[in-house]
């Protein structure tokens, strides 16, 4: 399942689906952080294995270049989603390993295969599940200050969005363009739109403006 209740499939053995149980112990305002913490994992473990991953926000893992149909990139490798539930919050984590081309479900997917990356599931489970671990534990020794903990950091150094041009949609219906210029206190987007005026963005859809 993916934001907004969309359906998404894959073929057997095709790919990496997981869920991680976690039971932060730090302010409701700072579990806004734990899909980027999610994110960042996700990538560094890519990296690890020779993927060129990065992030587009807030909860997207990306190759960035042309998609395989002729259109525009950045390439999606994966996504992110989590879902609160009592005192724990679920952190789902979907990535493509062995996709072909033929089997991919859109022109703007890919695959750690098609990027040329052979890598095994188990290998990249557990160097996701390292990640988590590393960067999680320093998050809750910080009472989830993503400044202190260095996430916003490393954050913002893997987010292709910073900088660009985008569009929002947001849950209303509203849409906004503007320039994504950095992460709020709270893990949302900041747009600027034209001169000094900003707008954070916490839930919407977010796009590159190529």
């Amino acid at each position: 399942r993916g934001r907004l209740d969309r359906v998404w499939t894959s073929p057997s053995g095709a790919g990496l689906a997981m869920s991680l149980v976690l039971r932060p112990v730090v302010p409701d305002a700072a579990w806004g952080w734990l899909p980027l913490l999610a994110g960042v994992a996700s990538v560094d473990a890519l990296r690890e294995h020779g993927v060129p991953a990065v992030l587009t926000w807030p909860n997207d893992v990306m190759v960035d270049g042309p998609a395989y149909d002729g259109g525009p990139g950045p390439r999606k490798l994966g996504g992110i989603l989590t879902e609160r539930v009592g005192d724990a919050v679920v952190v789902g984590i979907g990535l493509n390993t062995d996709l072909d081309r033929d089997e991919l479900p859109v022109g703007r997917a890919t695959s750690t295969r098609l990027e040329g990356v052979e890598v095994r599931r188990e290998q990249l489970l557990v160097a996701i599940l390292d990640r988590v671990r590393e960067l999680y534990t320093t998050w809750q020794l910080t009472a989830g200050d993503a400044v202190r903990s260095g996430l916003a950091d490393t954050y913002a150094d893997r987010c292709l969005t910073i900088g660009r041009p985008v569009r929002a949609t947001l849950p209303g219906g509203e849409v906004l363009e503007g320039t994504a210029v950095r992460i709020g206190p709270d893990g949302s987007l900041v747009v600027q739109q034209g001169g000094s005026t900003e707008r954070s963005v916490s839930a919407g859809d977010v796009v590159l403006v190529r």
